[in-house]
């Protein structure tokens, strides 16, 4: 019996979770994660299963074997008196497909498609469901989990009641300006780049990184300007840093730096505050840059590796700095339990450009950008003491009749997609080519709406737009919708007028420089009194 093949995370927000006739081995309480660094977490109990399903659903592959699918519910608490048919449940799908290998499987590497996985997912929901069960279910999909819940639009189950996409892969289109590609990673972070580094332009008296543009000029360009006099220049603080991290050009170690900082909330500031210095890097700047440079470069490593961070005081300074959102927190759960073998063999299958970029093209996309793709680091920690392996057996499916194909809203049912404007992997230019190119199979009962975060970041239906965002105006959206039955006009948005703007100053380099500072001085003083 195979390991589990998808990783789906659900939560039945009214009523009880209804047993079935369905082969169920649990229900046993189970946390959200069993990840040490987030065990604050682990104060929120769920209930976990295994469901035993065919490997092989008709007319996509034939096997006789079976699969384990992998279900963690969290009920609700009950309302007294509430009607059945006003319940809701909703299905958080994230991606991270689990174990497999191709001995495994028969050779079956359709098995382990999109489709399969959706077919799964049809499966689970009415096996669970009880006779009595008249809850309206809603399907939420983040980053590639839209993808997911895009192939099930396709299917579309007649129970379903709505489709949440949040961080859009787009399913469709004719190139890849509109159809989201992997090998186009650094490519299709030019948008999100320019409004980052627009929103610094037009804020020149409080960004800390001064841009030289004139009326016509580019904004990406004067940045790559900026890396480029830093590469030629080699000043002091350009070295140190090639020394820490053993690259060639300064620029080659900023830009994956940079790549990880923007697309978080609150490091997102960090940005200019840095490419500053190290242009700039007078006795200040690199007084500065060597206290935060060594604890930031650690933490972006572990992070890439999966590896646990400690419990320092350094990474505590970051946190009293910083403060994480919950969201951002929550968007990242579970993503060392990602199996890259399922993960590349969708990704090559389905979400890779055919014909695949050159080496050129790649090297030009890396190089018109100031990101870089975190494939490169997951490739390289993956390659380490691996025995060498036959690149010449093929692993991909052909894609079936769904591929490349946009998913109406099915009848009676409605859809939302959420986009962010400052969304660094799933940029809302796919998000917005996805919601005007999905049609409406019912006029009557189908129903769509497009909620955009100008300051979004990737997955901003669950995170705040802004650090200093306590709204939690894009998680009141998304419950409103569920509440409401997906009706779109009564879908409660009077929040966002709320919403903070983005300022892009100093202020959170300067806080986290005193908070290190603060702990080098405690260390000092603790080490002192040890000694006395």
């Amino acid at each position: 019996m195979l390991r589990l093949v998808a990783l789906l995370l659900f939560l039945v927000n009214y009523g009880l979770f209804l047993a079935s006739a369905m082969e169920i081995n649990g229900w046993y309480p189970c946390t959200l994660t069993d990840a040490a660094e987030q065990s604050w977490l682990n104060d929120i109990s769920f209930e976990c299963a295994t469901v035993e399903a065919a490997l092989c659903h008709p007319k996509i592959c034939t096997s006789s074997k079976t699969i384990e699918l992998f279900v963690k519910p969290k009920l609700a608490a009950a309302t007294p008196n509430q009607p059945l048919n006003s319940r809701k449940s909703l299905w958080l799908l994230a991606g991270g497909p689990g174990a497999s290998s191709v001995d495994q499987i028969d050779g079956h590497t359709d098995a382990f498609s999109v489709t399969s996985a959706a077919r799964d997912l049809v499966y689970l929901m009415e096996g669970l469901a009880g006779e009595e069960d008249r809850s309206e279910p809603f399907l939420y999909g983040t980053s590639y989990g839209t993808f997911l819940v895009e192939r099930v639009m396709r299917l579309a189950p007649s129970q379903v009641k709505g489709y949440i996409l949040d961080g859009v892969v787009s399913e469709a289109g004719p190139d890849p300006s509109t159809r989201l590609f992997f090998s186009h990673w650094d490519y299709n972070i030019l948008a999100p780049s320019r409004r980052f580094f627009e929103l610094c332009l037009q804020e020149q008296e409080t960004c800390p990184l001064q841009l030289d543009i004139d009326q016509d000029g580019d904004v990406l360009d004067a940045v790559l300007d900026i890396y480029d006099e830093i590469d030629d220049t080699l000043n002091d603080c350009a070295v140190e840093l090639m020394l820490a991290t053993g690259v060639e050009t300064p620029s080659q170690a900023l830009r994956p730096i940079f790549g990880l900082l923007v697309r978080d909330p609150g490091l997102r500031s960090l940005v200019p505050s840095i490419l500053a210095r190290m242009q700039r890097c007078d006795g200040d700047d690199q007084q500065e840059l060597e206290l935060v440079m060594g604890p930031l470069l650690k933490m972006i490593v572990q992070q890439v590796q999966g590896a646990a961070i400690p419990d320092s005081k350094i990474s505590q300074a970051f946190e009293k700095s910083l403060r994480p959102s919950l969201g951002s927190r929550l968007a990242t759960i579970g993503s060392n339990s990602i199996d890259q073998l399922e993960y590349w063999l969708i990704s090559y299958s389905e979400i890779w450009a055919k014909p695949s970029p050159t080496e050129a093209e790649l090297q030009e996309f890396y190089s018109d950008d100031n990101d870089r793709d975190p494939a490169c680091a997951q490739l390289i920690s993956a390659s380490e003491d691996v025995e060498t392996t036959n690149y010449t057996q093929s692993f991909i499916y052909a894609p079936d009749d769904f591929s490349n194909q946009t998913a109406p809203v099915p009848p009676n049912s409605s859809l939302l997609v959420i986009n962010g404007g400052l969304d660094f992997q799933t940029p809302w230019e796919f998000g917005r080519y996805q919601f005007e190119a999905t049609k409406l199979s019912d006029p009557d009962s189908s129903k769509k709406m497009l909620v955009e975060f100008d300051f979004g970041g990737h997955i901003c239906g669950l995170s705040a737009t802004t650090a200093d965002n306590e709204t939690l105006c894009s998680s009141r959206v998304v419950a409103s919708f569920v509440s409401n039955s997906g009706d779109p006009d009564a879908v409660n948005t009077s929040c966002m007028a709320e919403l903070p703007e983005l300022e892009l100053n100093d202020n959170t380099f300067a806080m986290l420089v005193e908070s290190l500072m603060e702990e080098q001085r405690n260390e000092m003083m603790g080490g002192w009194r040890y000694k006395q």
